[in-house]
């Protein structure tokens, strides 16, 4: 893959250039919840990667299961919640559900090539 894809979410930016998985976190709803920074993730550490499309009352989100990482999941239920918190997750609104979509496709190309 050589060509990079970006989308943007409510508390991230997730890009990945074929190569590596790069969330930043900007703006106030991401200090918020994770602070200020920037994560590469490899695509040889990525396992697997959920997605949850937009439902009537909730966000959707993509998250990027790293093995030897401690997930968020702290209940039954409440999976947006859970991605909300956690470092490896990014939500995002309805609009931007098609990007995010793109970016699902190709992480997962990606992986199934290796």
């Amino acid at each position: 893959m050589s060509e990079t894809v970006t989308a943007n979410g409510r508390n991230g930016q997730v890009t990945f250039d074929g190569k590596t998985v790069t969330i930043a976190r900007e703006g106030f709803a991401a200090r918020a919840s994770h602070g200020r920074g920037e994560k590469s993730i490899p695509i040889r550490q990525i396992a697997a990667v959920q997605f949850k499309p937009n439902a009537l009352t909730t966000v959707g989100f993509i998250q990027f299961t790293v093995p030897g990482e401690q997930s968020s999941r702290t209940s039954k239920g409440g999976r947006t919640m859970d991605a909300a918190k956690d470092e490896n997750a990014v939500l995002f609104a309805k609009k931007a559900e098609p990007e995010f979509i793109a970016l699902r496709d190709a992480v997962r190309a990606a992986i199934a090539e290796l």
